[in-house]
């Protein structure tokens, strides 16, 4: 028995030289990819820790210059000139605006350490917005108002139903046919819906702006079949503002449309634009007209209807609660609408719109009268038809670099100028 231990013992001699460089040999090898993914893992962290950072500050400028008025703008950046600002701006010769903001600069806070951002304003991409006689925003506000911005193509679904509708009548028709003889209503309902008090203490209006674009053929027994309001298509019904929630007073309603030159050949009915305040809701309505270059020809015989239809029945003698803006204004005088083309040639195009104001009481007005009634042409001792034809509407691009000039965010989006 003591041989057998005395055995057991001898043979305890422990780990060998070479069993122990295998065991660390075997030890770096799994440990170094071990080593590297939490290195990696450490580094993806703060890399993503990082681009959420740059996009939280590329989201906190794109909101800061969507909202601030263009002084206000000038005023953190210098105007559109190289400066010592460390928020640097300058703009070439396209007009397009671009300004850098620093990491030492106040507009910066939220950038991680070493990156800096631009702030593209480019006017180039809406050349049917600026550049053009179009309705002055000078001393208004867009935020919380009715706007609406209507697509250069928006007529071509209508023509495609309409076409459609007629395939199944006696007299087919192609598209071209419903392009020229439709007629369409672009339909404003501004209604109050009640009152309320705002944070202020102020009591204030609350009211809704519905929009209704609808095409109808008149005419139409021959080509469509017969069957309930075939000839009427409505395009768009929709709810462009509403402050039952916000409780801010509204400022203003902007309608951007595409006029139908084509169509108006054949009458002002053929574009009418209607505008219902019934309530008598105290605003300012934009009306721009905006050109694609398409049938250009036909423009000086474009002559739309402008109807607006209030509820006078106190005093006739009251002026108008809306007050009209439009491009459709003639420059020289304040009685005439016309189109966007009179700057252009003010020989050939210079034909004027039919605008009617129907306020009850008697209160029926068109024409000269009309206009004069919705004081067309005046706000701040401005004729909003002027030569002057400055950028209105940009698209805004914000780029987040890193420390190596590395862009790591970008964001589009679009900037209406304020003042």
């Amino acid at each position: 028995m003591k041989r057998l231990i005395r055995k057991e013992m001898n043979n305890s001699k422990g780990f060998t030289l070479i069993e122990l460089l295998v065991g660390i040999t075997i030890l770096v090898i799994i440990s170094v990819p071990l080593l590297r993914a939490i290195a990696t893992s450490a580094q993806t962290n703060s890399r993503a820790k990082t681009q959420m950072k740059a996009t939280t500050a590329a989201e906190n400028l794109f909101e800061e210059f969507r909202t601030l008025k263009m002084d206000e703008l000038e005023a953190k950046v210098g105007e559109y000139v190289d400066s010592a600002n460390p928020n640097d701006a300058s703009v070439d010769a396209t007009g397009k605006i671009t300004y850098t903001i620093k990491d030492e600069s106040e507009m910066s806070a939220d950038l991680p350490d070493g990156y800096y951002a631009t702030v593209e304003l480019d006017p180039n991409m809406y050349p049917n917005a600026n550049g053009l006689n179009i309705s002055s925003f000078e001393s208004v506000s867009v935020r919380n108002s009715a706007i609406y911005t209507m697509e250069p193509d928006y007529d071509q679904h209508a023509y495609e139903e309409f076409k459609r509708r007629s395939e199944t009548g006696l007299t087919p028709k192609d598209e071209a046919y419903f392009k020229e003889f439709l007629n369409r209503y672009i339909i404003i309902d501004i209604d109050k819906t009640g009152t309320a008090t705002d944070d202020e203490g102020n009591e204030i209006d609350l009211c809704r702006v519905k929009l209704t674009i609808e095409y109808r053929l008149t005419n139409y027994s021959s080509i469509l079949p017969t069957g309930s309001n075939n000839h009427i298509f409505k395009s768009t019904e929709a709810v462009l503002f509403d402050n039952a929630t916000s409780k801010k007073p509204i400022n203003g309603v902007y309608m951007f449309y595409y006029p139908r030159y084509l169509a108006c050949t054949h009458g002002s009915d053929k574009e009418k634009i209607i505008i219902n305040n019934t309530d008598n809701m105290p605003v300012y309505v934009y009306l721009t007209a905006m050109d694609t270059g398409v049938d250009a020809e036909k423009a000086h015989s474009y002559k739309p209807t402008i109807d607006i239809t209030e509820n006078q029945n106190s005093d006739p003698d009251d002026k108008a609660y809306i007050q009209l803006r439009t491009n459709l204004l003639n420059k020289n005088a304040s009685t005439n609408l016309r189109t966007p083309y009179s700057q252009k040639d003010t020989n050939t195009y210079s034909v004027k719109a039919v605008l009617n104001y129907k306020g009850g009481a008697g209160n029926n007005l068109t024409g000269e009268a009309a206009s004069k009634e919705v004081r067309c042409g005046d706000i701040n001792g401005k004729n909003l038809y002027s030569d002057d034809t400055p950028d209105r509407i940009y698209k805004m691009k914000v780029r987040v670099y890193d420390e190596s000039g590395t862009e790591v965010v970008e964001m589009d989006g679009t900037k209406l100028k304020q003042y």
